[in-house]
């Protein structure tokens, strides 16, 4: 079974497409067609089929994966921290690209079964979105219950590899997340997301590793949310990012969160 977080498999679908299209051999319907296939398959690898089949279902929703548009949602940015170092831990490339590729596929899987659409693999992290359209309104909610699996998911297998790496105290996962209006653009036939909450999530999830910081829309939101407000709080902060001090809030939980399950 193809792996749905390999990207390169589309790519050249895309290439032969292409090709074939620039040369005019095929109808339009058949032209058509292939794009139909070519947007199946790029949404069944983003999320899960139930979601695909709810973006399908609304013709705004579906454009906007086709051709782009402006939606309302939660922004999810992952990132490992120091990763420069980690890497120079790993006693191979090769064990590093499997602890990468673990990584990534794990985070794949909570992003998607949390209502989630997986935007990019960064290399050092993953960037995800939550629609308001796909999770009933509860896009935020949806997103700190997949952020606050993320630190774990990095330790499971950062301790899996521990014979992998040199030294295993260098890194750890920072999370950001952040709500808001964005927009979906279609850039070299890639789906990728631009807009203020994107921009502002990447950089919450430069602050210390095992940290989730949160916007203060999205934590306005959160608590608001009468399925979890009482389940969780927030530490205002400064945190350190890449761009230097920042006065952040850190989302907390307590032991009943854990029970709470994703809306869709």
């Amino acid at each position: 079974m193809t792996d749905r977080t390999d990207f390169t498999l589309l790519a050249r679908i895309e290439d032969v497409v292409g090709r074939i299209i620039g040369a005019n051999v095929v109808t339009l319907e058949e032209r058509e067609r292939l794009k139909e296939i070519m947007l199946d398959y790029d949404l069944e690898r983003r999320t899960t089929p139930e979601l695909v089949k709810k973006i399908k279902s609304n013709p705004y929703l579906l454009s906007c994966f086709q051709y782009g548009g402006d939606v309302k949602g939660a922004i999810v940015s992952a990132d490992i921290r120091r990763s420069t170092s980690l890497m120079e831990q790993a006693k191979t490339t090769e064990d590093f690209a499997a602890f990468l590729k673990l990584l990534n596929s794990s985070i794949y899987k909570e992003a998607t079964r949390c209502g989630g659409v997986f935007e990019k693999f960064t290399g050092d992290g993953a960037l995800c979105f939550f629609l308001d359209d796909l999770c009933n309104g509860s896009s935020v909610k949806n997103a700190l219950i997949f952020a606050k699996k993320i630190p774990g998911l990095f330790e499971k297998y950062y301790t899996q590899f521990h014979d992998k790496f040199y030294d295993l105290n260098v890194s750890g996962m920072g999370v950001g997340i952040d709500y808001g209006d964005f927009s979906i653009k279609i850039i070299n036939s890639s789906l990728n997301i631009i807009g203020r909450p994107v921009v502002s999530a990447c950089r919450l999830s430069s602050g210390s590793p095992g940290t989730v910081l949160v916007n203060n829309q999205a934590k306005t939101i959160a608590q608001n949310d009468a399925s979890i407000q009482k389940f969780i709080y927030f530490e205002r902060l400064t945190a350190e990012t890449k761009e230097g001090p920042l006065l952040v809030d850190k989302f907390n939980s307590y032991d009943e969160f854990e029970n709470v399950t994703p809306d869709s």
